[in-house]
């Protein structure tokens, strides 16, 4: 037998961190889980599986689903045409989608959503491909030898399910490969998730493999005695999802697995973020680094859409004109990747972490050397008299510094602070015994004076 394993495919989900795409390609993102669940249903097709499971959350929630409804109905009935059953439990956010009230009554008859009062069991055999048996059949397939699946199952009562499913799940079919769906955030009662259980309760029912949806992120629990794991989402759905997302495809027997399941992409559209350091690029550097970092994500997404954040990130001469272009960054960083706009856009372009080019050039001149070469003096000699006193040249009480100089490092310690979150290696307190002191405060406050300086 071979059956797919999937879950959380929120068809028609709404997209987040789109405002910035065009209108054309915000509307081929926002498509991407449609997509994505149309690839599965032809490999379905094409490889002629037996069954498939959805572990929850085929649709996203209470919105307008009418169109969401029907098209997925259409894909339902492509693999019941062909013969293929499809068994479905509802998650937290079928539950939050009203269109359900009628949804069975209108689902194929190879179409099975499971029970949401109490656990449910369906018997496949493929002696007798495309039908669901009964239990007295599934016998009788088992009385001839040949492979049974005991697929069993419940979905959500209400949206905020907190109660343990798995409780109630019955006791495995001897001489069958035993199946488990459940829509569930694991760790048990104490993680306060959807459906808790744990590990433990799971292995107690001694099924051969749990199909669990509600983590995006797929995920091997265990491998024995039973197989555990998420199968993930089939398409992310923004840029903190940037792993490949798909299905699990699994070959078995009456007595077990035959391999490991094997994970089969069907994402249509990838996330990326990428972090680029501008210290010491040009213009033409930039570009040259945009198209390939553009061209290695292509190269790697194996021709699905793109979907790119980037991060700037160093210090740069061109500092001032991104930010003057800063609600266009997209449209300029275009113009560096003319023959790649068609697959890739540029999601958000962050310069957050972005300064002026470094500040050492600000002080090489004018007014801002002389301030440093004086202060870099008073330094130096607050060190010499400090060292004299150390070396009893001078009393231990004498003062080093005059009051206004003590009152000119106390301000400039306060304006530091005020501007930045100072590093951990600050001092609490202004510490009139140690020369390095000042000079690791004077190193900051040139970096900041410098920053806010050469802001616009």
């Amino acid at each position: 037998m071979k059956f797919i394993h999937t879950a959380d495919l929120h068809i028609d989900s709404p997209m987040k961190g789109l405002s910035k795409l065009s209108k054309e390609l915000a509307e081929k993102v926002k498509r991407a889980t449609r997509q994505a669940f149309a690839n599965l249903v032809e490999f379905a097709l094409n490889e002629r599986v037996d069954f498939i499971l959805i572990a929850g959350d085929l649709f996203d929630g209470d919105w307008d689903q009418v169109a969401s409804g029907k098209w997925i109905l259409d894909q339902l009935k492509r693999l019941n045409d062909a013969e293929i059953p499809v068994f479905i439990v509802y998650g937290n956010h079928d539950k939050k989608c009203s269109l359900l009230k009628n949804w069975t009554n209108v689902l194929p008859e190879r179409v099975k959503v499971l029970a949401q009062d109490q656990p449910q069991t369906f018997y496949y055999s493929p002696h007798f491909p495309g039908q669901i048996l009964d239990y007295k059949r599934m016998q009788e397939a088992r009385g001839q030898g040949h492979d049974v699946a005991a697929i069993s199952g419940r979905s959500y009562p209400l949206w905020d399910c907190r109660d343990d499913l798995v409780l109630d799940y019955p006791a495995p079919t001897p001489n069958a490969f035993n199946i488990g769906i459940l829509h569930t955030g694991l760790g048990g009662a104490a993680a306060q998730a959807y459906a808790p259980t744990d590990v433990d309760e799971l292995n107690a029912k001694g099924y051969h493999y749990w199909a669990l949806g509600h983590q995006h992120l797929r995920e091997t629990i265990q491998t024995q005695p039973s197989w555990i794991g998420y199968s993930g989402s089939v398409q992310a759905r923004h840029v903190n999802e940037r792993e490949p997302k798909g299905f699990y495809l699994v070959e078995c027997n009456s007595h077990g697995m035959i391999a490991e399941p094997n994970f089969i992409p069907c994402d249509c559209v990838r996330w990326e973020l990428v972090s680029l350091d501008l210290t010491g690029l040009t213009e033409d550097d930039l570009t040259a680094r945009t198209h390939e970092i553009c061209a290695r994500l292509l190269d790697k997404n194996q021709g699905r859409f793109v979907v790119l954040r980037l991060e700037l990130t160093g210090r740069t001469p061109m500092y001032h004109t991104l930010c003057q272009q800063r609600e266009k960054l997209a449209d300029y960083f275009d113009t560096m990747i003319p023959d790649m706009v068609d697959d890739l856009a540029f999601e958000q372009i962050k310069i957050d972490q972005l300064k002026p080019e470094t500040s050492e050039h600000f002080w090489e001149s004018g007014i801002f050397k002389s301030i440093d070469a004086l202060i870099q003096d008073k330094i130096n000699g607050y060190a010499e008299m400090c060292a004299a006193r150390q070396s009893g040249l001078l009393e231990p009480s004498a003062k080093v510094l005059s009051a206004e100089d003590e009152k000119i490092c106390k301000d400039l310690k306060n304006a530091v602070n005020k501007t930045e979150k100072p590093p951990k290696s600050f001092d609490a307190v202004v510490d009139f015994s140690d020369p390095e002191m000042f000079l690791r405060l004077w190193e900051r406050a040139r970096e900041t004076l410098a920053d806010v300086f050469t802001q616009d």
